[in-house]
């Protein structure tokens, strides 16, 4: 992890009057669109991609996955879910 950010971090909390130690830290990347929605790409017959959740995190990408399935398994074109 980066001090600086970390350091950043504690100043926030700090000034939110936060007074508890931070017992444990997580870092993890995390990408973004252009709109709120993920990537749902088939990107050769039968296999799709998904990514992209914009901060929603790997829920969506359940979601995503299940309405892929299903659209595969009719020979629907691939669609992301609204």
């Amino acid at each position: 992890m980066i001090p600086e950010v970390q350091e950043h971090l504690d100043r926030i909390l700090a000034s939110l009057g936060v007074t508890a130690p931070v017992a444990r830290r997580w870092a993890g990347h995390a990408a973004f669109t252009e709109t709120p929605r993920p990537v749902m790409q088939e990107v050769r017959r039968g296999v799709v991609a998904i990514g992209a959740y914009s901060g929603h995190g790997n829920v969506v990408g359940s979601i995503y996955a299940r309405s892929a399935i299903e659209q595969l398994a009719e020979g629907r074109p691939i669609e992301a879910p609204l």
